[in-house]
């Protein structure tokens, strides 16, 4: 059957000129029919977005109409560097990439059927990021032996205040805390369905909120909205031991609390 957006927003209900004030999420657990205002829906299909179910000329069209992240969304595939390692070349992961110090980001959904091969090079954990309905790989983790921790990134491209408390718990950024001391060991596997927008909008708070992130430099570049505001809320919650754990200064403090004046 042949895809079109406008069939999949018929088949939704949704129109266009809701985008904008549409949450795409109202617990923090979104569904697969949760869309943004640029059109961007995450999934299993090729580039993990519905602007892939569209002709080349038109996903352009449309992204050019939201300029500021047109440059973005071809960044999120490029997040880091082209794998190299000789044993990993035939892998087929969608959007993977070399993060350095032996970690490794790329699609889920394509992944989970190599986890052996990634295990067998040093692989020692995985971070989910994409909900419980999209990549269901617990199951095959926990039979071939292998840690991993779950941790929500919501999708918005601005999100939405009014969710804030419901997503930005003690214990998610507890999580968000523990996991940044975990990259810093490395041997990590990160990634959501695609490997693309939950996974580069993670590695951008996770870079910029580790004064010791080996994570590539290139995700301080962009100023998406969504991301540094989901980059300020978790920084909001930390508490004091969260960032002496991490090593703050007050430099480093300050350089953050310039960059979050620029968001809501």
């Amino acid at each position: 059957m042949k895809f079109s957006v406008r069939k999949f927003m018929q088949l939704n209900s949704i129109q266009p000129k809701i985008f904008i004030n549409l949450p795409i999420y109202n617990t923090a657990q979104p569904t697969k029919n949760s869309v943004n205002f640029t059109g961007l829906w995450e999934d299993n299909y090729d580039e993990g977005s519905i602007f892939a179910l569209k002709a080349k000329e038109e996903r352009r069209n449309d992204i050019g109409n939201v300029s500021e992240y047109a440059d973005y969304w071809v960044k999120q595939k490029q997040t880091g560097s082209p794998v190299t390692n000789p044993e990993l070349k035939d892998l087929k992961i969608n959007s993977f990439r070399d993060l350095g110090n032996n970690s490794y980001k790329g699609g889920l959904s394509s992944a989970k059927n190599y986890i052996d091969k990634l295990k067998e090079i040093g692989i020692r954990k995985f971070v989910i990021l994409c909900p419980e309905t999209d990549c269901a790989i617990e199951e095959l983790l926990n039979k071939k032996g292998m840690d991993y921790d779950r941790y929500f990134v919501p999708m918005q491209v601005v999100l939405n205040s009014e969710f804030k408390n419901e997503i930005m718990t003690d214990i998610s950024v507890r999580s968000f805390v523990s996991n940044l001391i975990d990259m810093r060991k490395g041997k990590i596997f990160i990634g959501c369905d695609s490997g693309n927008w939950r996974t580069r909008r993670f590695l951008s708070a996770a870079k910029r909120l580790d004064p010791k992130s080996q994570l590539p430099d290139e995700l301080l570049t962009g100023k998406n909205i969504g991301n540094i505001q989901f980059t300020k809320w978790i920084y909001e919650k930390m508490t004091d031991a969260h960032k002496s754990l991490l090593g703050y200064t007050p430099d480093f403090e300050k350089n953050l609390k310039t960059l979050f004046s620029t968001v809501r």
